[in-house]
């Protein structure tokens, strides 16, 4: 079964790691080959804006993937579109390729192409199902392996399983969890296609249960700097749901008394405030510090109870314990973060 891999991140470069392995392994998935890849050109990164491929390239190339494309449009790349043709892949996979693929494009495998997701849709379709899970605080995500259509995230369901999210869970543990589950359940529908049972099995997503906090269908969409700043009018849970949540960018953020901001990677949520000396003030507002946690950090008041600060990075410094930062002077009782 030949395979045209289209992925642009970390969790693609995982994936097609992984599925490559197939290959040269004596497992009874050793006939899937990833005869071509569709990925980014390099793009500039870094204060020097030296040109980086991403890490699919880089897969792709040492693995010595004979047909690598690297192309920003689909619709007009004619090269992409004549030597897809010229392969005749049997079947696309597409996992967390960021673009939208046109028809032309994603039929010219003659099984169609697939997507490995990382929610269990129809909830949180979108470019960030991960980071909007632990947003909304949900108790249960997964994986959806669909085939594509024309609509976002829309095409009927071939396998779905389900990832637990614990408490401790962020966004780097969560999308380790994800991707273990979605190799295998992409395995799992490769081997549908095997069997001939793929087109009868899938599900339109419309008569599948909704897995969600509240019961609702939310859309993951694309996450804007603006997303991070801490609205510390909302419950403690809320903000450290966010926290958790956007770990790798934009990271939640808010600003001290003096302008600058201050990044905030972990925290805890408490009831209640040991304050200074073992008493909390009496005249609490929302976003004041209102107590230290000797050796953790400082607390700070919330719409709803305290959040307990426990890591930190101020402007132009490195990652550090919340603890470090208050023995600094960079944080003291009384002070209020902007609102």
């Amino acid at each position: 079964m030949k395979i045209v891999f289209f992925g642009n991140s970390y969790v693609s470069a995982a994936i097609l790691e992984y599925l490559i392995s197939l290959k040269q392994s004596a497992c009874e998935y050793r006939d899937f080959e990833v005869s071509s890849v569709v990925t980014s050109p390099p793009k500039p990164a870094g204060r020097g804006l030296e040109l980086k491929e991403n890490p699919v390239k880089i897969i792709a190339s040492r693995e010595g993937i004979p047909a690598i494309f690297e192309t920003e449009n689909l619709s007009s790349d004619k090269t992409l579109l004549s030597g897809l043709s010229d392969i005749s892949p049997d079947i696309g996979v597409v996992v967390s390729y960021g673009k939208i693929i046109p028809r032309k494009i994603f039929s010219i495998p003659g099984s169609g192409s697939i997507n490995l997701h990382f929610s269990l849709l129809p909830h949180l379709r979108g470019a960030a199902p991960i980071q909007w899970a632990l947003m909304r605080g949900e108790r249960k995500t997964g994986v959806s392996v669909f085939f594509i259509n024309e609509k976002l995230d829309d095409g009927d369901v071939l396998v779905q399983k389900e990832v637990m999210i614990e408490d401790e869970d962020d966004f780097f543990t969560l999308r380790e969890k994800l991707i273990e589950t979605g190799k295998s359940a992409l395995v799992e529908s490769l081997s549908m296609f095997d069997k001939g049972i793929a087109f009868s099995s899938a599900r339109p997503q419309d008569t599948l249960p909704v897995f969600s906090v509240d019961g609702s269908i939310a859309y993951a969409s694309a996450l804007k700097k603006s997303d991070g700043k801490i609205d510390w009018s909302r419950p403690a849970s809320d903000i450290r749901n966010l926290i958790r949540g956007l770990m790798e960018w934009p990271v939640a953020h808010t600003f001290l008394p003096d302008g600058k901001m201050i990044k905030i990677f972990k925290a805890e949520v408490q009831k209640t405030c040991p304050g200074a000396d073992g008493v909390c003030p009496s005249c609490r507002r929302v976003s004041e510090v209102t107590g230290i946690a000797r050796g953790e950090g400082f607390l700070v008041c919330c719409g709803r109870d305290f959040l307990k600060i426990t890591e930190v990075q101020p402007a132009n410094s490195r990652r550090m314990s919340a603890w470090a930062f208050v023995v600094g002077g960079g944080v003291k009782v009384g002070d209020r973060f902007s609102h």
